[in-house]
């Protein structure tokens, strides 16, 4: 304490700082949702904005159990100088990982939700339905990539990541201070998942590509290859929906187990690499 290398402190609290301040921000991004909506449109709706963010919370924990193991490894890829192309692959394959799991969640969620929903809560609660996914979907994108939150970390250039989530949790804000006397709840998630796609999406997007060097485009490539057996999948549960009764839990249950087994099989024979067939064989082994 009486010599402290006064240039790593100025580091440690520059970086920490803006780690502080990404988290912060996203604490508040979600929080403001429901006070906004508390003031303006009464706390029946904000009851409903709960049930929906339930689900959006599960679906993040989803993806972060993922990529959180993998902030260590990325830290000392970082510091063996690994190449562009070497974290472009870990990106893609944590990714797909990520993605394998998301979709089925999403998918699913998109042909039962409304049914679990109504069963868990309630008709007053179908709107929490369409707030689950207006905020869910604009998700996939930052929840498939955390991996490059961990490259920015370990690189030490989380700094402009942390200002454009600055900059979309006002925008969200503002935004939804406007809508909500309009549209409720289901503005309110509007509003945060058009800032996610911006923020999240778009811009974040440009920034991995430009400025950390990954290969965005092959990544989304790859989703865009794997996305073909749950948008089919979904579309022929939407079509077949209508002929199937799911008023009960042992019915929307049954429905739902198939559903999971059909996806894991399908994905398994049409959208798995090698790498992801082997991690299946060694846990189904295990």
């Amino acid at each position: 304490f009486n010599n402290l290398p006064l240039h790593i402190v100025k580091e440690l609290v520059g970086f920490s700082l803006f780690v502080f301040l990404g988290s912060l921000v996203d604490m508040l991004f979600w929080a403001t949702d429901k006070v906004i909506l508390g003031m303006l449109a009464g706390t029946s709706v904000v009851a409903v904005y709960n049930v929906g963010s339930q689900f959006v919370s599960m679906l993040i924990n989803l993806s972060t159990a993922f990529s959180g193991v993998l902030v260590p490894k990325t830290t000392v890829m970082v510091a063996r100088k690994a190449s562009k192309d070497e974290l472009t692959n870990l990106f893609i394959r944590v990714g797909r990982l990520q993605y394998i799991i998301i979709a089925l969640a999403i998918s699913g969620f998109i042909l039962y939700g409304k049914s679990f929903i109504m069963l868990w809560a309630g008709e007053k609660y179908t709107n929490a339905y369409f707030v689950a996914l207006l905020t869910m979907i604009p998700l996939v994108v930052p929840l498939i990539q955390n991996t490059g939150y961990s490259i920015l970390l370990a690189q030490n250039k989380h700094k402009f990541r942390s200002i454009v989530y600055l900059i979309i949790a006002i925008v969200n804000v503002i935004s939804t201070y406007i809508i909500v006397p309009y549209l409720g709840a289901t503005g309110a998630a509007l509003c945060s998942g058009v800032s996610y796609i911006i923020g999240q999406g778009v811009i974040m997007n440009f920034y991995y590509a430009k400025v950390i060097g990954l290969n965005i485009l092959k990544f989304w490539s790859d989703i865009i290859r794997m996305s073909i057996v749950p948008v089919t999948m979904l579309i022929v549960g939407m079509s077949t929906k209508k002929y199937i009764a799911t008023e009960n839990w042992c019915a929307l249950l049954v429905q739902i187990c198939v559903y999971t087994l059909l996806y894991v099989l399908l994905m398994y024979k049409f959208a798995f690499n090698e790498y992801e067939k082997e991690t299946i064989k060694k846990t189904v082994g295990k």
